[in-house]
């Protein structure tokens, strides 16, 4: 190749890189490597380019290298855990945050990688102190405090009383100073107009957010609403380009800031902003505190609240928050949907369902959990523990990043809950398609709680695989409520551990039951709530019309 004057280069590249124009700042990279192998900045923010664009073998070679030329530098480290983490080697990544903080152990940041990487890997005290620490160091953090506060949902730890108190100081202390005292609002209080309605998501894309979204955002009134997308999204898809089709406007929104973002709002004269995240990843909560709409709504990211004052509603159903039992966990009036919560849009390709497996491996039963892993802790796994003592020969499959690739820790944490390794497949993740062909594997799915499965729930029962739940005390301790009762099974819903125990094994003993169940739960939930996108945006929008009107009222 040609010289590079290197100087130049580097600068060009930096440039790039901060730009966002990962591919072209890799190739400059590239170019001053293959002239100066040990330049420790070139090999570094190669990597850094080269995971951005998902090369991520490339990117971990580059790391690696820039880590041996300054193994005292926490920053390759660091940048190679998050390289770990997207290819769930998240034992490596433990081990390259851990090495990074030993470097660096004042970095906020980097206890929010570690936090995030054990939540992964169903180490949630360790993750819940990760977090804690972070936000000693830095307490402005508001990224961390939503990551905390999310993941207590998880922990059987936390009653819904401490979760809210959680969210409540994350908006005292991070949304409710940037409220306007006197939100002033041009928008025409005439009940009856056409409104516009905007959503606000960084998951507009193949992704479970984007995909339940998509039949309410297909099915809107146009002639009632008028629908505006403000997109985060970093990388579209084919998803991303059927939902911009069916918007009236689409705003691309990643280079905003929050106060950009609620600025461009007011603009475009939103009458109802709705918050389709909550505090996962992405999350713009901080625009929607600027009170850039007259009304507010949080919805679809998961049935929890934001803790915010500006946020004025949370949309739910009448089985996740029940009239009486949730109010006082939110922030927010709650508006309730007649039936269901999510609209389940099965993929294109879905596998067909085939006969029990029971059936193929001599009447042993395999039980499922293909749940995200942060839902498993120790309370759940001992009442799986009983469930399988009391079916002979059964086993559990249970979905973990990685599959059985470096999960000594998920062993030991079965075995110290009663569950030998022999009754446990650990599974890894698989594309969607593939994802639901697992179901074919099993006889019936076992709900995690606190926190109930959502997506999988639909999943197993559009599989032929029953799903029993334990009714909880918070929303998202009651989406197997919700998801069967809007299904007809409310008989695989337990109110005690004794008869969740008792309602798996009952099912498991019944290859007849089990054999009906295969044949009818497809066609049962094409025929429900389920998967009826019309009547959720009928339901949506005569929600939206009750809140707009009390608005109009004030």
């Amino acid at each position: 190749m040609s010289y590079v004057p290197i100087a130049s280069a580097m600068e060009q590249a930096r440039q790039m890189l901060q730009g966002g124009r990962f591919d072209q700042a890799a190739f400059v990279y590239r170019q001053v490597v293959q002239q100066q192998p040990a330049n420790y900045e070139a090999q570094l923010h190669l990597g850094v380019a080269l995971a951005q664009m998902g090369q991520l073998d490339e990117a971990e070679r580059a790391l690696g290298e820039a880590g041996r030329l300054r193994p005292n530098d926490p920053t390759p480290h660091a940048n190679l855990g998050n390289v770990y983490r997207q290819r769930e080697r998240l034992g490596e990544a433990i081990e390259s945050f851990e090495t990074a903080l030993k470097l660096a152990p004042t970095a906020a940041a980097l206890y929010q990688n570690l936090g995030s990487t054990y939540r992964d890997v169903g180490r949630l005290d360790d993750a819940v102190a990760c977090f804690r620490r972070a936000l000693e160091l830095q307490p402005d953090f508001h990224r961390v405090r939503s990551n905390l506060i999310y993941l207590l949902y998880y922990h059987p730890a936390y009653s819904p009383e401490a979760v809210f108190a959680e969210h409540q100081t994350w908006g005292r202390l991070h949304a409710d100073p940037l409220r306007p005292t006197n939100p002033a609002h041009a928008n025409p209080p005439v009940a009856e107009r056409r409104l516009r309605v905007g959503y606000v998501s960084p998951d507009l894309r193949n992704h479970v957010i984007g995909l339940y979204f998509e039949p309410l955002l297909e099915h809107h009134d146009r002639a009632r609403f008028e629908v505006f997308c403000y997109a985060d999204v970093a990388r579209p898809d084919e998803v991303t380009a059927r939902l911009r089709g069916h918007a009236s406007a689409w705003r691309e929104t990643r280079t905003l800031g929050d106060a950009q973002l609620a600025d461009l709002v007011r603009r475009d004269g939103i009458d109802i902003l709705v918050d389709l995240t909550l505090h996962m990843s992405g999350s713009r909560l901080l625009a929607f505190a600027r009170k850039p709409a007259p009304v507010q709504i949080t919805y679809l990211a998961y049935p929890g609240t934001s803790g915010m004052g500006a946020m004025d509603y949370k949309l739910t159903d009448v089985f996740l928050d029940p009239p009486g039992m949730t109010e006082k966990y939110h922030s927010e009036s709650l508006l309730r949907l007649p039936a269901s919560y999510w609209c389940y849009k099965p993929p294109l390709g879905c596998p067909e369902v085939g006969p029990p497996p029971a059936a193929a491996r001599g009447g042993a039963v395999t039980f499922a959990v293909l749940n995200s892993f942060t839902k498993i802790n120790g309370e759940v796994l001992r009442m799986w523990s009983r469930v399988l003592d009391a079916t002979p020969r059964s086993r559990l499959m249970v979905l973990i990043p990685g599959g059985e690739r470096g999960n000594d820790g998920a062993r030991r944490m079965f075995r110290s809950c009663g569950i030998a390794d022999d009754r446990v497949v650990l599974l890894e993740r698989r594309a969607r398609v593939d994802f639901l062909r697992y179901f074919g594997e099993a006889d019936v799915s076992l709900d995690p709680f606190p926190y109930n499965g959502h997506t999988t729930t639909l999943d197993s029962l559009w599989m032929g695989v029953p799903v029993v739940t334990l009714e909880g005390r918070s929303a998202v301790g009651r989406a197997g409520v919700s998801v069967l009762a809007n299904f007809g099974m409310p008989q695989c819903v337990a109110r005690t551990p004794e008869q969740y125990v008792e309602i798996a094994t009952r099912l498991a003993s019944d290859p007849t039951r089990l054999t009906e169940l295969r044949r009818t739960l497809r066609p049962r939930m094409a025929a429900s709530p389920l998967v009826d996108g019309a009547k959720l945006a009928k339901d949506v929008e005569a929600l939206y019309r009750v809140a707009w009107e009390k608005w109009c009222g004030r």
